[in-house]
């Protein structure tokens, strides 16, 4: 069966690997998944991403996972998706409420590319509310 939403196959993937301690996981490569993880990388949430080409038309993301030093629990608490193929959740820049009072990231795809819910408000622009962490 074709998995038609990578980003929720992705995201399943990475909070499966963390609660079982993994390093790494593999994950399907699409360009809006590597946009999203880079966004990660750049916020602190995991430690590198990696592209990997299986065979001749097969890509993939090897994503390395970060974990607190000594405890080694994970930095991300919460990966959630947000909109679903079924339902698509869209908000304007004044709608968009910080979450967990800032501690939180939603990651919007907007007209801008794919951006943090910190910059929407910032710069006034809109979208599709695409995942949550924390």
């Amino acid at each position: 069966m074709k998995n038609s939403n990578n980003l929720s196959d992705a995201i399943a993937r990475v909070n499966n690997a963390q609660k079982i301690k993994k390093q790494y996981v593999i994950v399907k490569y699409s360009q809006l998944i590597i946009t999203i993880f880079r966004l990660l990388l750049k916020l602190g949430y995991i430690e590198k991403v990696q592209k990997i080409i299986y065979k001749k038309n097969i890509s993939l993301l090897k994503i390395y996972l970060k974990y607190e030093s000594k405890i080694y629990n994970s930095v991300i608490k919460e990966f959630k998706i947000i909109s679903k193929p079924g339902r698509r959740i869209f908000m304007k820049y004044n709608k968009i409420k910080r979450f967990y009072n800032g501690l939180g990231t939603i990651i919007i795809s907007s007209s801008k590319g794919v951006i943090t819910d910190y910059y929407a408000i910032e710069n006034k622009v809109g979208g599709e509310l695409l995942c949550k962490i924390i």
